[in-house]
């Protein structure tokens, strides 16, 4: 039996990291998060873009969390401002 001694590097699994940079991880948490019912994990993204050094895993992180935090801040008052819409159609009729 032969010893195969292989590691698998993640820029070949996800080589489009490193175009990607902070405004594409920015896009992909921001649309991923505002989906709702359909999460797009942005933290494979993430995952991929911490290893290595070329970039910082402290602006990741807050990107990620800024982000996403906005998204699902839309997507509540969106709902509660519907929420107030339909109450008041089902009051009118």
């Amino acid at each position: 039996m032969q010893n195969i001694d292989r590691h698998v590097d993640l820029w070949e699994l996800f080589p489009f990291t490193p175009e990607v940079g902070y405004l594409g991880l920015t896009i992909v948490s921001f649309f991923g998060s505002l989906i709702p019912f359909v999460p797009i994990p942005s933290f494979v993204l993430v995952a991929t873009m911490a290893v290595g050094e070329q970039f910082d895993i402290h602006v990741l992180v807050l990107i990620a969390a800024i982000t996403s935090t906005a998204a699902k801040q839309i997507i509540f008052y969106a709902s509660y401002g519907g929420r107030k819409i339909i109450s008041e159609k089902l009051k009118n009729e």
